[in-house]
């Protein structure tokens, strides 16, 4: 056992002694934890505003490189609407120099072309033409049979609708449809 001999006025001095050095204890405690939880608010705040500043900055380049993409698929869009209209006017419309280079094809030399004319309202043209000996009207038979058999890819149909000879000079007339 303890004996304390103190007066009791000291006795009251020393208790309120330690209670002063708790408290002091309690207070720096408090503030050290407050200053402690300050410096961690603020160096997360500086993070985070980091963190906010590079999402903000990826966001207006991203902004910005799909307004220019939107502005170019818009543009591409019209392009391909624009082309999409002339190829359906440029595929309706009857190529003159196309059927002049299949005319010139499909007969040899043996055979003297006179006339050419555009059929009105089809894909097609009639042809008057010339050729001397028998052996050349065969030829443009064959021809004609040829077309009607499907062999000739550029050519739909023919038929041989006129055909004369004077002195073995064949004159014939022949109609012939595209494909």
């Amino acid at each position: 056992m303890s004996l304390n001999l103190l007066p009791n006025a000291a006795k009251f001095q020393a208790e309120k002694i330690k209670v002063k050095k708790v408290v002091r204890l309690l207070v720096v405690g408090v503030l050290f934890v407050e200053v402690l939880l300050l410096l961690v608010v603020f160096v997360w705040s500086l993070a985070l505003n980091n963190v906010f500043l590079k999402n903000d900055r990826r966001y207006k380049n991203s902004l910005l490189a799909y307004e220019t993409l939107s502005d170019r698929v818009l543009m591409n869009y019209r392009i391909k609407q624009d082309v999409g209209m002339l190829d359906e006017v440029f595929g309706s419309r009857f190529e003159y120099s196309e059927v002049f280079g299949k005319v010139k094809n499909l007969f040899s030399s043996k055979v003297d072309l006179r006339s050419f004319k555009l059929i009105n309202g089809k894909k097609g043209f009639v042809l008057e033409g010339a050729v001397a000996g028998f052996e050349s009207v065969d030829e443009i038979e064959i021809i004609v049979q040829r077309i009607k058999e499907g062999k000739d890819k550029d050519f739909g149909s023919a038929e041989l609708t006129g055909l004369s000879v004077a002195d073995d000079y064949w004159e014939f007339k022949m109609e012939v449809l595209l494909r």
